[in-house]
């Protein structure tokens, strides 16, 4: 880039710096700035796959409360899976760009399901309310179609899976669970 283009740029957005001042893209970066370009001869550090630390995938069940929420050690409302986090192949061996393509795949499709499960489970409990003359509940929540939609999408990944998918008494009881859950109070110190 020659020096009067960077004169123009610096004027349009009224800085104060010099064209000296300005490194070129893909550059080294001369002032340490960590969002900088990365030196040519940077190589990043190699990467192991971990120890997988979650349920068993072979004694899994659709519905089982992740151990490991998402949510930071914040008291919150149990997260049900669709299938089980996944694990890596061979921990403690390098993990190479596909693998690390089709983990990040894997990992996705598991959070996507456990967020299509919560809403399943969600609507469940609109349409109990839909059914129930007596309940408080606004229902309007519920929109039939959506479910079908979510729900047809989980029954195939089970059965792409080989897994049995939970019954309509299993949906209804985590739909009361879902409904009904309080945080805990915290301890008095």
């Amino acid at each position: 880039m020659n020096e009067e283009k960077i004169r123009q740029q610096l004027a349009r957005y009224g800085s104060s710096a010099k064209p000296a001042d300005v490194e070129e893209p893909g550059s080294e970066s001369k002032s340490g700035d960590p969002f900088g370009p990365l030196p040519k001869d940077w190589v990043a550090p190699p990467r192991y796959q971990t120890e997988y630390k979650r349920p068993d995938p072979a004694k899994f069940q659709p519905g089982e409360i992740d151990t490991e929420p998402s949510y930071g050690g914040r008291y919150q409302r149990p997260e049900r899976m669709a299938i089980p986090y996944p694990a890596w192949p061979s921990p403690g061996q390098l993990v190479t760009p596909e693998l690390d393509r089709t983990f990040s795949e894997e990992q996705n499709l598991w959070l996507q399901s456990k967020l299509l499960l919560e809403d399943v489970i969600a609507h469940t409990w609109y349409k109990l309310c839909r059914d129930d003359p007596d309940s408080p509940i606004a229902a309007s929540w519920y929109d039939e179609r959506l479910t079908a939609q979510r729900w047809n999408f989980l029954l195939g990944l089970w059965q792409g899976r080989g897994m049995t998918p939970p019954t309509e008494k299993q949906l209804e009881s985590w739909a009361r669970e879902w409904a009904n859950w309080k945080p805990k109070e915290p301890a008095i110190t």
